[in-house]
């Protein structure tokens, strides 16, 4: 899926989309039109519920 795809589905504000994509939380595919797929983007939030804030 798209990037506009991804935020909508993870329901994620696009800028912080875009730095846990940066930081690689949100692994892209592709080259100059990144690519998420769905089971990756669900491994990813999965993990993120797991964290706390400092």
């Amino acid at each position: 899926m798209t990037f506009e795809e991804a935020v909508e589905y993870t329901r994620v504000p696009a800028g912080t989309f875009r730095k846990l994509s940066a930081d690689g939380t949100f692994t892209a595919h592709g080259g100059k039109r990144k690519i998420y797929r769905r089971q990756e983007l669900d491994a990813a939030l999965l993990s993120l519920s797991g964290r706390t804030r400092p």
